[in-house]
Protein backbone atom coordinates (compact mmCIF):
# COMPACT_ATOMS: atom_id res chain seq x y z
CA UNK A 1 0.00 0.00 0.00
CA UNK A 2 3.02 2.05 0.44
CA UNK A 3 3.05 2.32 -3.42
CA UNK A 4 -0.67 3.90 -3.47
CA UNK A 5 0.46 6.29 -1.21
CA UNK A 6 3.34 7.56 -2.91
CA UNK A 7 1.66 8.16 -6.51
CA UNK A 8 -1.28 9.87 -4.17
CA UNK A 9 1.16 12.44 -4.08
CA UNK A 10 1.19 12.97 -7.44
CA UNK A 11 -2.33 12.96 -7.75
CA UNK A 12 -2.88 16.95 -8.04
CA UNK A 13 -0.42 17.68 -10.12
CA UNK A 14 -1.70 15.04 -12.82
CA UNK A 15 -5.14 16.57 -12.03
CA UNK A 16 -3.71 20.66 -12.68
CA UNK A 17 -1.95 19.19 -15.95
CA UNK A 18 -5.40 17.45 -17.16
CA UNK A 19 -7.47 20.40 -15.98
CA UNK A 20 -4.45 22.83 -18.19
CA UNK A 21 -4.88 20.39 -21.63
CA UNK A 22 -8.33 20.55 -20.91
CA UNK A 23 -8.83 24.57 -21.08
CA UNK A 24 -6.15 24.83 -23.67
CA UNK A 25 -8.14 22.71 -25.84
CA UNK A 26 -11.24 24.03 -25.69
CA UNK A 27 -9.39 28.11 -25.99
CA UNK A 28 -8.32 26.45 -28.85
CA UNK A 29 -11.38 25.01 -30.12
CA UNK A 30 -12.95 28.34 -29.87
CA UNK A 31 -10.09 30.94 -31.29
CA UNK A 32 -10.31 28.33 -34.15
CA UNK A 33 -14.18 28.73 -34.70
CA UNK A 34 -14.15 32.66 -34.07
CA UNK A 35 -11.36 32.93 -36.77
CA UNK A 36 -13.66 30.79 -39.19
CA UNK A 37 -16.83 32.55 -38.56
CA UNK A 38 -14.88 35.60 -39.57
CA UNK A 39 -13.32 34.97 -42.90
CA UNK A 40 -16.66 33.04 -44.26
CA UNK A 41 -19.49 34.08 -42.45
CA UNK A 42 -20.47 31.52 -39.34
CA UNK A 43 -19.06 28.51 -40.60
CA UNK A 44 -18.09 26.21 -37.63
CA UNK A 45 -14.78 24.31 -38.23
CA UNK A 46 -12.80 22.13 -35.96
CA UNK A 47 -9.49 23.28 -35.10
CA UNK A 48 -6.89 21.17 -36.98
CA UNK A 49 -4.14 21.72 -33.92
CA UNK A 50 -3.10 18.55 -32.61
CA UNK A 51 -3.67 18.71 -29.10
CA UNK A 52 -1.74 17.64 -26.25
CA UNK A 53 -1.84 14.09 -25.13
CA UNK A 54 -5.03 13.71 -22.69
CA UNK A 55 -4.06 12.95 -19.40
CA UNK A 56 -6.61 9.93 -17.35
CA UNK A 57 -5.36 10.75 -13.83
CA UNK A 58 -6.77 7.75 -12.36
CA UNK A 59 -5.38 5.58 -15.18
CA UNK A 60 -1.85 6.81 -14.45
CA UNK A 61 -1.78 6.65 -10.78
CA UNK A 62 -2.53 2.87 -11.34
CA UNK A 63 -0.02 2.17 -13.24
CA UNK A 64 2.38 3.81 -11.56
CA UNK A 65 1.76 2.23 -8.34
CA UNK A 66 1.50 -1.23 -10.44
CA UNK A 67 -1.61 -1.99 -8.50
CA UNK A 68 -5.49 -2.69 -9.98
CA UNK A 69 -8.02 -0.17 -10.03
CA UNK A 70 -10.00 -1.65 -7.54
CA UNK A 71 -7.16 -2.11 -5.66
CA UNK A 72 -6.87 1.54 -5.43
CA UNK A 73 -10.28 2.45 -4.99
CA UNK A 74 -10.83 0.10 -1.65
CA UNK A 75 -7.78 1.77 -0.38
CA UNK A 76 -9.06 5.41 -0.45
CA UNK A 77 -12.75 4.05 0.82
CA UNK A 78 -10.71 2.91 3.85
CA UNK A 79 -8.58 5.54 4.10
CA UNK A 80 -11.97 8.18 3.75
CA UNK A 81 -13.94 6.25 5.95
CA UNK A 82 -12.03 7.86 9.14
CA UNK A 83 -11.48 4.76 10.57
CA UNK A 84 -7.48 4.62 11.28
CA UNK A 85 -8.04 0.90 12.60
CA UNK A 86 -9.36 -0.55 9.17
CA UNK A 87 -6.75 1.23 7.81
CA UNK A 88 -3.86 -0.66 10.14
CA UNK A 89 -5.86 -3.74 9.53
CA UNK A 90 -6.25 -3.15 5.50
CA UNK A 91 -2.23 -2.76 5.37
CA UNK A 92 -1.42 -6.01 7.52
CA UNK A 93 -3.06 -8.14 5.37
CA UNK A 94 -1.40 -6.63 2.45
Amino acid sequence: MQRIELVLCKEEVLRAKAKENQSAAGRDNYRACEQARAKAGKLRTKTTKPQEESIDVRETLVKEADVGQGTVQRYLQIKNSGKPELLEKYNSAN
